[in-house]
């Protein structure tokens, strides 16, 4: 459903402005310009594309930058927001090596954050990063060997005394380091 979807990043502050990049990568978040829904298919498209956007740094707030890239991020917070259950897609990666690509969870907080699926030069890592008092903690694995030009269907299972991680339905990783306790999208 279409109409759940929207592109940018979700904040629960509404001050913050949904539609960045991140001034550390590559790539200029393109307002939904290169999402497309072909055949039932969903395209989030990277392009060679010089351009300028509005961009986060870290210690300088939000600055305009140029970018040698262009695509796009999307979220689900009205369409699948949840606490547990199973999250799954199929899905395939193509690109030259240095892109990244991702699917992952999160909650109105910027932690707990979940890779269900995280893809950079043509490895797949998995995992959560929570908080703790004193520290940002990362629990997971990475997947070597894939042709990642294929489909692949990755899934992310949250019960209610660990995390597991399946491609294929063939289980990757499994963690019960933390528990998230709030719905995620």
């Amino acid at each position: 459903d279409a109409s759940k979807w929207e592109v940018g990043f979700h904040y629960k502050d509404p001050v913050f402005v949904g539609q960045h990049s991140f001034a550390n990568e590559q790539q200029s978040n393109n307002k939904g310009d290169n999402v497309a829904v072909i055949a039932g298919n969903l395209h989030i498209v990277t392009k060679e594309k010089k351009n300028e956007a509005l961009a986060w740094h870290q210690t300088k707030g939000f600055i305009q930058k140029e970018f040698d890239y262009a695509s796009d991020v999307i979220h689900g917070r009205n369409a699948v927001c949840q606490r547990g259950g199973l999250y799954r897609a199929k899905m395939r990666f193509s690109g030259a090596k240095g892109v990244s690509h991702a699917l992952w969870l999160r909650g109105d907080d910027k932690m707990p954050h979940i890779n269900i699926c995280k893809v950079d030069n043509g490895e797949i890592e998995v995992g959560i990063y929570w908080s703790s008092k004193f520290e940002t903690k990362y629990s997971s694995t990475r997947v070597k060997g894939l042709n990642l030009s294929n489909f692949f269907i990755y899934s992310f299972e949250w019960n209610e005394k660990e995390l597991v991680w399946y491609v294929n339905d063939l289980e990757i990783f499994r963690t019960s380091n933390f528990m998230p306790q709030d719905s995620m999208y």
